[in-house]
């Protein structure tokens, strides 16, 4: 299986009681060239803004849970099918951000 994208990208920021935390949307996509199939991996978590402290990954009851998605796809088009499916998913977690104060 041929690995060509993985990525983390910090879509936001949110406030929890214990600070301000990252919004992050994950994805990981692989082209499968034998049997025409593009496998797409998203997640979304939270991470501290710290990078000392990215390893620890927060999730929140707001943000989807897992997902993957698999698409029967020639060898031309997977790639821009995994840009399109990544730029989708962020997107998705940016709208998801809730706008939260403490006082």
């Amino acid at each position: 299986m041929e690995h060509f994208l993985d990525s983390i990208s910090v879509v936001g920021a949110t406030d929890l009681e214990d600070g301000t935390m990252d919004v992050c949307a994950e994805v990981a996509a692989r082209y499968d060239s034998p049997a025409r199939e593009l496998t797409v991996t998203l997640d979304s978590f939270l991470r501290s803004p710290d990078a000392t402290r990215h390893k620890h990954r927060v999730h929140a009851d707001w943000l989807p849970e897992r997902q993957v998605v698999r698409e029967a796809v020639p060898p031309d088009e997977a790639s821009e099918m995994a840009r399109d499916i990544a730029r989708s998913w962020r997107k998705k977690i940016i709208e998801l951000i809730p706008s939260r104060q403490f006082r």
